[in-house]
């Protein structure tokens, strides 16, 4: 299985437990590594960047599966930081396009929404949940969905809510990712049973 995380330090706590070593770099900068039976790409941020090193990934080897996890901003007032969600379908901020995933098992399904901008505004973040309903907010999984699919290959997205996607985001995203990331790769290689080291 290819995990796909955006950053860094998103991917910590997986390559740990993995015991992954590095293999190579996409683009001279995003480091794919391996750990036992799995693949795990930190592809960057945002839309360009996400599709552009899946991509290059895809073309040189092809996965039996695509996981994306990591962090995502609350736009649900009902969610709490530091929830594991798993994801059930992926739109657009417009929402005008929707792509339904490879459901996991566990913890409360939820939709999420991507953006190509991050969302730092509470009025701005309000009227996304109106108008998409998504629980959640990132700045990939769309796009990397959108790739998967076009290649036939299942994906599923799990993430860890990390922020209020507020005007904190970047301080409140970088205090608590950490801490999210050990519970949500507890959740991937104790409960679920999907990832084994």
């Amino acid at each position: 299985m290819l995990i796909v995380t955006a950053l860094s330090i998103e991917a910590e706590s997986l390559l740990a437990e993995l015991q992954a070593e590095e293999g190579c770099r996409f683009g001279g900068k995003y480091p794919l590594y391996h750990g036992g039976a799995h693949d795990i790409l930190v592809c960057g941020l945002g839309k360009e960047r996400a599709e552009r090193c899946l991509r290059e990934y895809l073309e040189s080897r092809r996965p039996e599966r695509i996981l994306n996890a990591g962090g995502a901003g609350i736009l649900d007032p009902a969610l709490q930081r530091g929830q594991i969600c798993a994801i059930s379908e992926v739109c657009s901020e417009n929402a005008e396009q929707v792509l339904r995933l490879h459901p996991l098992n566990g913890p409360g399904a939820l939709r999420c929404v991507s953006v190509e901008k991050a969302v730092t505004d509470p009025r701005r973040r309000e009227a996304i949940f109106r108008k998409t309903r998504a629980g959640i907010v990132d700045m990939e999984c769309l796009f990397l969905a959108g790739l998967a699919a076009e290649q036939s290959i299942p994906f599923s997205a799990i993430k860890v809510t990390s922020d209020f996607a507020d005007n904190n985001v970047e301080g409140d995203f970088r205090k608590h990712i950490r801490e999210g990331m050990k519970l949500l790769t507890h959740y991937l290689l104790q409960d679920s049973g999907m990832i084994k080291p």
